[in-house]
Parts: structure tokens; sequence; C-alpha cells
């Protein structure tokens, strides 16, 4: 009786620390998570989206198509915390952070699950909670957790599957088998690298064929059951898969096909396997989205706990969980470094659990080193804690001062993020979000079904009026309502269209600004009601083309130019009403024959409106399209007289849209504006 009350006040201690634990966790998770990180990235901002729609019964997919494919598991928990909080920014990151604790609980279990046949029960549960500190303040796995992204859904689906899978042998029961079967399947619901669970899953069990001979038929019942509860699972997805084959490796060719294909793919292995083990001691992942660029995945402690670790499971491989850790890392590493900018540590999530229990196992090797060089009966039989305690304490406590400080003070107050975590966007997407719907709001460049934008914009693509500033500026020919023109004036986007609205609506004023730190990013330039454009091109030309578009007029760069040089067009068109064609347009600059080139196309450019940005099926009645072209005389091109010829015309169809000039029908259905003189 008094053993029984001992086990249980130590099974109480323990769950003590675990919860202490947990919650140390969910600090480092939870912990200002609506401004770090800052922004909401676009692949963020797609989950968000898609559980909108799913939120609101628009969607319901069993894989997600879109976005190159997704696998829908994170999606779907999303749209679940929708319906429980409503829909928020926040949902992505509340579900990945939520899953970074639950794996830091179920971390504990496995790892005394692990080592219970190895080790007293005692010792083994003790390594289970030093697995559970690991993760809990690990740099790796607690940045992910602050991502709303599907890797963070890997660790602790991976971890619940090796952890029934390994408890039926111990325990027999069947419940542990279904379930060992049922997560190994949703692991492959929960991100792309998740494809290694049934691999890991598979290991176990041969290994236990091949080395726990004889089985009786128990055994074999409960395999069955894992292996029924593991295909009930995955039904859907197979169904999917069955039925639409081509997205079966859709997205692992796209990330491993620089890898692996051509002539180079030994090398290109090798460096991949390479870049991703000093990824772990040295050098990791560059992308600021997913790491402090270029820290390592240990930091140097952890880095000499998991060296002592690997070496404990490389003497003791035949007993226990020893040979196993080994080989789940390793095939948990695979997916980054059998792809392309390896080490990215999104596709090496899978392997943060056995990273972190040989690092634990290693700390508590070296906790209990003292004991063997020590008369005492309680250091040499490991149930002294006073030096394990301190070494364990001290190299926690530098290992957590050390993420803390990278996460929370360099990385998160590192400018990279602002671009990294599409800053900008959500600020232009909350803004817009605000406005009164009846009033028109115009974006450039950026397109605006960009995800960060059309989550706060409630999935609505419409109601977002981009276009490529760089190429056309697009607006009203009279306000009928406000109308605000949002530009992102950041260098390298667009630099002229603010000054271009100036000059064309000189009442329009600057009335909203985000900023990259002091630098303004975007700018929202408000033109009042009744306001009628300044448009004044160089040459008026007018002509109509099918009813539909009106030629204003235009300007040109030049009226003659040599064999090399480009020439600029500007077309200012002015819709009439709204078209449900998406129309080409294009300039061509036709001239004589050249002996030994039997042509008289020299140049050209056909595309849609806006350089593809601004199609003609968006395109509201009254306004005018500002568009430019560039036409480059090749090297060669005889000299004499050019002409300048336009025309718009349906891509699927080429059929042309009849053209009008002067009341005259033109007989080809292209405009000739001007003659261009090229000189030798």
């Amino acid at each position: 009786m008094i053993s029984v009350l001992k086990s249980r006040r130590r099974s109480w201690t323990v769950y003590g620390w675990l919860a202490l634990i947990a919650a140390i966790a969910g600090l480092f998770r939870f912990w200002q998570l609506s401004v770090i990180p800052p922004g909401l990235h676009y692949d963020e901002a797609f989950n968000e989206t898609y559980a909108l729609r799913i939120y609101r019964g628009q969607a319901a997919p069993i894989f997600i198509t879109e976005n190159n494919g997704e696998e829908p598991l994170h999606v779907y928990l999303t749209a679940g915390l929708f319906h429980l909080i409503g829909p928020t920014p926040l949902g992505g990151r509340m579900v990945s952070a939520a899953a970074g604790v639950v794996a830091v609980v179920v971390a504990y279990f496995l790892g005394a699950e692990l080592f219970r046949e190895s080790e007293s029960q005692s010792r083994a549960r003790r390594i289970g909670l030093l697995a559970s500190l690991v993760m809990a303040t690990w740099y790796w796995p607690f940045h992910y957790s602050r991502i709303g992204m599907e890797p963070s859904l890997l660790p602790p689906v991976a971890m619940a599957a090796v952890l029934f899978i390994w408890r039926v042998v111990r325990t027999r029961r069947p419940m542990d088998a279904a379930l060992g079967g049922a997560f190994t399947s949703l692991a492959l619901y929960t991100y792309t690298a998740g494809r290694a669970a049934p691999l890991v899953a598979a290991a176990i069990v041969v290994h236990r064929i091949i080395f726990a001979r004889p089985l009786d038929r128990r055994w074999w019942i409960n395999l069955g059951i894992g292996l029924a509860a593991a295909g009930i699972v995955y039904l859907p997805l197979g169904l999917f898969y069955a039925r639409h084959p081509e997205w079966i490796f859709l997205r692992v060719h796209q990330v491993s096909s620089p890898a692996l294909g051509g002539s180079g793919a030994l090398p290109s292995v090798w460096s991949g396997v390479r870049a991703t083990v000093l990824g772990l001691f040295w050098r990791g992942d560059r992308n600021w989205r997913q790491n402090l660029s270029g820290r390592p995945a240990f930091d140097i402690l952890q880095a000499a706990f998991f060296v002592v670790g690997l070496a404990v499971c490389a003497r003791r491989w035949r007993k226990g969980a020893y040979w196993f850790l080994p080989f789940w890392a390793t095939v948990g590493l695979l997916p980054t470094a059998l792809s392309e900018y390896a080490p990215q540590f999104g596709r090496a999530i899978g392997a943060t659990p056995p990273l972190a229990i040989v690092v634990a196992l290693g700390m508590w090797s070296v906790a209990t080193l003292p004991g063997s060089f020590s008369r005492s009966r309680r250091l040499r039989t490991g149930e002294g804690w006073g030096v394990r305690a301190l070494v364990i304490g001290l190299a926690f406590a530098a290992s957590t001062g050390w993420a803390f400080r990278d996460y929370f003070f360099v990385w998160a107050r590192s400018p990279q993020l602002f671009i990294a975590f599409d800053v900008g966007l959500r600020a232009i997407g909350e803004y817009a979000s605000q406005l009164p719907t009846d009033e028109p709001v115009y974006l450039s460049p950026v397109p605006g079904d960009r995800y960060t934008l059309s989550f706060f914009m409630g999935d609505d693509a419409t109601r977002l009026r981009s276009f490529n500033g760089r190429r056309c500026l697009v607006f009203p020919a009279r306000t009928q309502a406000p109308t605000h023109m949002i530009v992102v004036v950041r260098p390298g986007e667009d630099d002229r269209s603010l000054g271009r609205l100036a000059h064309l609506f000189p009442a329009g004023q600057p009335v909203w600004r985000a900023n990259d730190r002091e630098a303004p990013y975007a700018v929202d330039f408000r033109i009042p009601t009744g306001e009628t454009a300044s448009v004044a091109p160089g040459r008026p030309f007018r002509a109509d083309f099918g009813h539909q578009v009106e030629l204003l007029g235009y300007d040109l760069s030049a009226d003659s130019i040599r064999p090399g040089e480009t020439l600029t067009v500007s077309l200012l068109l002015k819709s009439q009403s709204p078209m449900t064609t998406d129309y080409t347009g294009f300039v061509h600059l036709t001239g004589p024959y050249s002996v030994g080139t039997p042509r008289r196309l020299w140049a050209q450019r056909d595309a849609r409106p806006c350089d593809n940005s601004y199609l003609t099926t968006r395109w509201q009645a009254g306004e005018i399209v500002w568009d430019d072209s560039s036409l480059t005389l090749p090297v060669g091109a005889p000299p004499g007289d050019y002409r300048l010829r336009i025309g718009m015309y349906n891509l699927a169809t080429g059929a042309r849209l009849p053209v009008t000039a002067a009341g005259n029908t033109v007989s080809d259905d292209s405009l000739t504006l001007t003659r261009v003189v090229v000189k030798e």
C-alpha cells in the first residue's frame, strides 16, 4: 500500500513538472502573438482565407488544390476556431501555438514510453520530462509554433502515432493499436513532409517482426486493427489521390527537381545532405520568415548534448529505442536534404521530436555522469538529484535565454520582417477594409487578390481594383464618389503614379500613409466626388473600338529611332461599357521588306492591358486606362518610313474589335496612329 502511494505521489510530482513545462511552452508561443511576428505572410493568409471559406460553408476540401496544393488539417482547425471566436487574423497562429503546446506535452509521454523497456520507469519519465523541456524552449519548434502554417501540426501528430504504436507492444491493447494507425494516417493530412510518417511506423513494426519473435496471435490481431484504423482515416485522401493522381507528387517534384533532376543529381544530393547536417550545428535556414537567418538548429549546449545523446544511441543501438531515434531523425531530415534551399527548417520540422529526445538523452547522460565516479550509492544508482539538477538547470537556463533573446529581441526587431511577413500589405488590407463600400478603391502595383489582402477584404478580390502602375494608370474620368488610389511607393514598386494622379486631379490629396520604419511604404491619394480628370494627351486622336473602348489620344517617346533603340507608346483608352470578353491589345511597328528578311512586322507587343494586370472584363464604364507599351526595333532593320498600328482582339478566337475613326470604319480592324522614321 505504501509503495502504491509513493508511486502515485511520484506521478503527481511528474505531472506537476509537466504542467509547469507546458505553461512555459504556452508563454513562449502565445506571448505577444498578435504583434510577433508582425504582418500576415502570404502562406498564412492563404490558410486564413481558405478557413474563411470553410467557415462560411463555401468549401469543404479533402485536399486543397490552390497555392501549389496543401494538406487541409490546419485550415480545418482554423475554421473550427473561427466558429468559436469569429474570423481573426490570429486564427492560424493560435492553432499553431496550441499545436506547439500539445507537442510539448506529448513529448513527455513519448520519451517516457520509448525508454520504459530499457530504463527504469522513473528514469524514463525523467528523460521524457527533459524531452518536453527541450521542445518547450527550443528555438526551432517554438519559432514555427508562432506561424499560422501547416508544418506546426506535424510534430504532435507524428509523436502521437509513434507513442501509440510503441505502446501497443507493451500494453497489447487494441485501442492503442487503433490510435497508432489513425494518427499515422492523420499525419498525411498535416503537411507534405508528413508522408514520412508511414515509413517511420513501418520501421517500428518491421523491427518488431524481425527481432521480437515469436509473435503470438494477439500481436497480429493488433497489427490488423492498426492497419484498419489507418486505412479508414486515409480513405478520403486516398480516394482523392486516386481521382487526381497528379497531386500526389506535384509539390514534391516542385521542390526536389532542382536538387535531383539532371546529370548532376549525386552532387546535388550530397550538397543538400551536407547543408542539412551543417544546418544543425553551424549555419541554419537563411529565410527570415522561417528562422533568425543563419541561426543553426542547435545552440552550442544543445549541440553538445545532442552529440552525447547520439553517442549513447550508437553504443546501445540494440536496446529499446536507441536504434529508432537516429533512424527517425534521418527520415525527418530527408525532405530538406533532398530538396532545394537546404537547410529549409519547415520541411525538416518532422525531425524535431527525435532530435529533441536525443538532446534530452544527452542531458540525462551528462547529468548522471558524476554517479559513475562516486562511491555514493544514491549517485551511482541515479537517485541523487542535486548535481544533475544543477547541470540540467544551468543548461536549460542558458539555452532558454539564448532562444528568448534571439527570437524576441533580435529576430522580432529585424527590419527584414517587414517584407518577409507582408507587414505593409496587412496594413493596406486592414485600412481598405474599413473604407465605405460605395467608395471605389484602386491599388498599385500589388495584385488585389494577394491572400494577405483577400483575408481582410473578406475574400472579395473585386473590392480592390488593382493594376500595375509601373506600366499603366487606371482612374475614373469623373469621380461619382470619393475615390481612393492606394499606391505602394516603396523603392522598386510604383514611383510614378502619385505624380500622375496629382496632375490629373489637383483637388486630390494624401489621406493615409503606411511606413516601413521611417520611410513611406504606401499612400492613399483620395479624390473627392465630382472631380473630372485633367486628361490632355500629347497627341489627341479619337477612335472607337467596337463601341466598347474609345481611344482619346496617345503619347510617343520619339518620331524617329534607330535599330536597337526602344520606342514607348502611351495610349489613353476609355471604357464605354462593361465588357464580358477578355481582350488583348496590340501595338505593331510595320515597315518595308528587307533583302534576306522577308517581313513587314518589325516590332510588336501583344498583351492584355496594363501589362496583363487589368483585364478588360474588370473595366468599369467611364474608366480611363493610360497604358504604356515599349517596342524595341531589332538591329538590322532597314531605314525608311514605318507605321505604328494598334488594335484589340479576342485571344481565344482571334477576332478583332471593329475600329471606327473619324466616322469611317477601318478595313482591317487595326488603326494606324502615325508614321515613325527609322534612321540608319
